[in-house]
């Protein structure tokens, strides 16, 4: 698996922090690519996660068989008759692989949240429903009945 490349900008680039977007519009749809991604990072980290889960049920249940009975393992979709003794190493590689994985991307997580933040920082951006310090926000969110939307609001 690879990660998610960034969503291409109007010139068909990859958006990066140093071109300055031009309008609001730009701003809101570049903090909208880095929601997104952070959103991909955390389906796929969640899918693994519950892949190693399995991997260790497999492991806990096979673990306690006699090495030399015969078992059955799905390998790229084609059933294949192995004896435990053959499956447990193999299932074992998978789960470390696995969990080598869940931490690069948990690592990838956290730089992207802080791009986000930075990014969210940078153009002062605020998503309705947020806590804001300033009392004009929370006026503005107050007045308008509409607390907890998930809206972006991009103030200059």
């Amino acid at each position: 698996w690879t990660p998610p490349a960034p969503c291409p900008g109007p010139s068909g680039a990859a958006p990066t922090m140093a071109a300055e977007p031009q309008s609001a519009e730009e701003v809101v749809r570049g903090f909208n690519d880095l929601r997104e991604q952070v959103n991909q990072i955390y389906q796929k980290i969640n899918e693994l996660e519950m892949q190693n889960t399995e991997h260790k049920l497999v492991l806990t249940t096979i673990g306690k068989m006699e090495k030399e009975r015969k078992c059955y393992r799905l390998v790229g979709g084609v059933l294949v008759e192995r004896t435990v003794g053959e499956v447990i190493p193999a299932v074992e590689r998978n789960k470390e692989g696995l969990t080598e994985l869940v931490k690069k991307l948990t690592e990838q997580l956290e730089l992207k949240k802080k791009e986000m933040d930075d990014y969210q920082k940078k153009y002062n951006i605020r998503i309705k429903g947020e806590s804001s310090s300033s009392s004009e926000a929370k006026k503005e969110a107050s007045s308008s009945g509409e607390g907890g939307q998930g809206i972006l609001v991009a103030t200059s």
